[in-house]
């Protein structure tokens, strides 16, 4: 699977000093193993010191016991023959000879011990061991190509090597990272002579964070071979929502002011990526697209993000919500999301612009405010012609329904020095503050009449009973002018007589 295209010098030719008559084969006898990958181009290097060119008859390479090729001239002429190639060459300045031999294309069939014998012609021969082992790369195959969140992933890793070699365990991982949950079966064959097959099966489930991430096999030795292959994932989409340039929010509201841009931008994660509709429920509505609002889309791999952009208006008392998905499994809503418009405070008076009111009477007046967050009233009142200054004196508020209160101030017994023109200021945090219109209260002096206050009530008492006694004197005096004048023409008894 994986073309090798590499060539590995492997120098391994002990140089060792030997003077004439001590260079035998006690003097290198363990062999020097070489771990070659196949396909590869391999170099096996020797070397004796010497006195002379003259001294040596010849080099020769053997594999097993079998030669490979011979030569005789040292001069560094390579010698070539199918796969292998020979140098051999006398170094004067530093008194050696060196030798190596070139094995190009190795297969499993090079693997083996070698040996370099260089001929002498008055001593014993100076001998030097290889040995080849040969590695094959892994390869590495998967049950399917793509696979949804939760399933398993089934996958196999082998690798063909010689037969004498022994490191040959295979490792996974994931992005260089240790795998959760993995369960793995290993096992080896002899696939002939000269071959083993080493295998490794693994199965592990599949998370959204694997997506486009490398399943890597690697043969634990000193050549550390690998195959990888990447991981495809889907899973369900899920979404989240939240509100930018707001004054105040938290996970599940926010708090904006009227007449702002609400910027409410949607994080979609699934793959493969969501589609995202944002919805809103006004009050006492239900749940509608919001199809007409401009969004802009980004994506970030798996993860996608939309923008939406909205005028927000004091009607507005939406809660959001966005629902995604993409193919797989259910529609996801996201939690609901609520927003709460600030506005300005509206002030108004509901009592009478003017009240007549008695000295030492109770009295009251109201306004009502309409705002977000619910504002704080404060009375004033005129001084010095045309100065408005704020009174101590505190609200009781009487209802609220919404974003609409009702305010009353108290007045008890009430002084000449109440009389006035007074207005109420209302003021939530948003914009500025607003004024009601002004009322005049005017303070009715106290009159008494014998010790007894004389009001408006008592005055018409008083009108009433008069008339009635005015109305009884008439009627008495008529009564008795008409019967004098009856006693007036009545005859005397003597006229008649």
């Amino acid at each position: 699977m994986i073309a090798v295209c590499c060539i590995l010098y492997v120098v391994v030719g002990v140089i060792t000093s030997c003077g004439v008559g001590n260079c035998g084969a006690a003097d290198d006898t363990t062999p020097h193993r070489h771990l070659a990958v196949l396909d590869e181009t391999i170099f096996l290097a020797g070397s004796d010191k010497t006195d002379s060119i003259s001294d040596v008859e010849s080099v020769v390479w053997l594999k097993e016991t079998n030669k490979i090729m011979k030569q005789s001239s040292f001069d560094g002429t390579p010698s070539t023959e199918g796969r292998y190639t020979m140098y051999a060459e006398f170094q004067d300045t530093a008194g050696s000879l060196e030798t190596s031999l070139e094995i190009r294309n190795i297969s499993f069939s090079d693997a083996g011990s070698y040996t370099c014998k260089i001929y002498y012609h008055e001593k014993l021969p100076f001998f030097i061991q290889h040995k080849i082992q040969v590695q094959g790369y892994p390869w590495l195959a998967k049950d399917k190509e793509v696979y949804s969140e939760g399933h398993m992933v089934s996958a196999i890793c082998c690798a063909n090597s010689s037969r004498a070699v022994t490191d040959t365990s295979l490792d996974w991982s994931i992005q260089n990272g240790a795998i959760s949950n993995q369960v793995e079966t290993g096992n080896k064959s002899i696939v002939s002579t000269d071959v083993q097959l080493t295998c490794s099966n693994l199965t592990f489930p599949a998370t959204r964070h694997q997506h486009q991430q490398q399943l890597t096999c690697m043969i634990r030795n000193e050549r550390n071979l690998s195959a990888d292959t990447n991981l495809f994932i889907l899973y369900s989409a899920s979404v989240q929502i939240s509100v930018l340039n707001s004054t105040n929010t938290d996970d599940t509201s926010t708090s904006i002011e009227e007449c702002a841009i609400g910027i409410i931008v949607c994080e979609a994660d699934g793959n493969p990526p969501a589609n995202v509709t944002l919805q809103k429920q006004a009050r006492n509505e239900g749940w509608t697209r919001q199809l007409h609002l401009p969004a802009v889309q980004s994506r970030d791999g798996w993860n996608t993000s939309w923008t939406f952009y909205c005028t927000i208006s004091a009607g507005m008392m939406p809660e959001s919500t966005m629902r995604t998905f993409n193919g797989l499994d259910a529609q996801r809503n996201s939690e609901q999301h609520e927003i709460d418009v600030l506005f300005s405070t509206h002030t108004i008076l509901t009592s009478a612009n003017v009240m007549n009111v008695g000295e030492n009477d109770d009295f009251y007046f109201e306004c009502a405010t309409e705002s977000n967050p619910v504002a704080v009233v404060t009375l004033q009142k005129i001084v010095n012609i045309d100065e408005w200054t704020d009174l101590s004196a505190k609200p009781s508020l009487i209802s609220n329904d919404g974003f609409k209160s009702t305010w009353r101030f108290y007045f008890i017994n009430a002084s000449l020095e109440v009389a006035g023109t007074y207005r109420c200021l209302g003021f939530n945090g948003v914009g500025v503050e607003t004024a009601s219109v002004p009322i005049l209260v005017e303070i009715e002096d106290e009159k008494k009449l014998f010790g007894v206050k004389i009001t408006d009530h008592s005055v018409t008492i008083v009108i009433v009973i008069a008339s009635i006694l005015l109305l009884l004197l008439v009627i008495i005096l008529i009564a008795y002018i008409k019967r004098r004048n009856h006693r007036s023409v009545t005859i005397p008894d003597e006229l008649y007589r």
